[in-house]
């Protein structure tokens, strides 16, 4: 009776545990498939954010150079001009998108190459000597669809306003990881501006939130005569 008892006890014992590996495991996927749903409403807004109003953009555009046409050629043209330019731009946010959800081991481009192949093309007539110092593992630890494009998404941001605003001769960037923290700094050399009389607008906003959205730190230091530094700090374990 005894070791029937011990027999039933452990049984009983092992269907728990059974259970509670189930339970955890169906926890795991419905965790794992709250995460994914999170991520596809985010890239949803994305898209009706930045794409669709861009859309509307090109709409308009069409529109007036429409009406245009015969009386105003040349704002006829300058309509068109805007249309290609925002096509262009819709397809390079297109293409931001599809590249975030990829990661290391399937995307046939990294990080490095994304910033690289858009400094190229932003600074090539702008005479400003873009440097960079960018570590592999710093690479290699933006794993998460968000962080990937957020971290894209501030670099291009900080480079479009060197190239718009900071009449630089030198600009640099560097991504390195350190103490369990991702460092994205973007500094140039460049007439400044001062913080105090700063508006928000260029994208500022924009980087700080993206930044904050990873639980990082955010902060630009600015005077006038005396370049510009972003800065955007984010710790490892939000970023996987």
């Amino acid at each position: 009776k005894q070791k029937l008892t011990n027999t039933r006890l452990l049984m009983a014992l092992g269907g728990i545990v059974f259970l509670l590996i189930g339970f955890l495991v169906y926890r795991y996927y419905q965790n794992q498939k709250l995460a994914i749903s999170k991520i596809r409403q985010k890239i949803s807004q994305d898209l009706h954010d930045d794409i669709g109003a861009s859309l509307s953009s090109l709409q308009i555009y069409g529109a007036i150079a429409e009406q245009t046409m015969a009386k105003e050629p040349q704002k006829a043209i300058e309509m068109v001009q805007k249309i290609s330019s925002q096509s262009k731009e819709i397809m390079e946010n297109m293409n931001d998108i599809v590249w975030s959800m990829k990661n290391n081991s399937t995307s046939n481009t990294s990080l490095e190459v994304k910033i690289k192949n858009y400094a190229a093309s932003l600074l090539q007539d702008s005479n400003i000597k873009f440097t960079y110092d960018i570590m592999g593992n710093a690479d290699e630890a933006i794993t998460g669809i968000t962080a990937r494009r957020n971290v894209l998404l501030i670099a291009k941001e900080a480079m479009n306003n060197i190239a718009k605003y900071s009449r630089a001769k030198n600009a640099k960037l560097q991504l390195r990881v350190a103490e369990k923290e991702l460092f994205l700094i973007i500094e140039d050399d460049g007439i400044g501006f001062d913080n105090q009389m700063a508006k928000i607008g260029n994208g500022l906003e924009n980087m700080e939130q993206r930044t904050i959205e990873l639980n990082g730190d955010f902060s630009l230091e600015s005077k006038k005569g005396n370049g510009t530094t972003v800065k955007a700090i984010f710790p490892l374990h939000s970023i996987h």
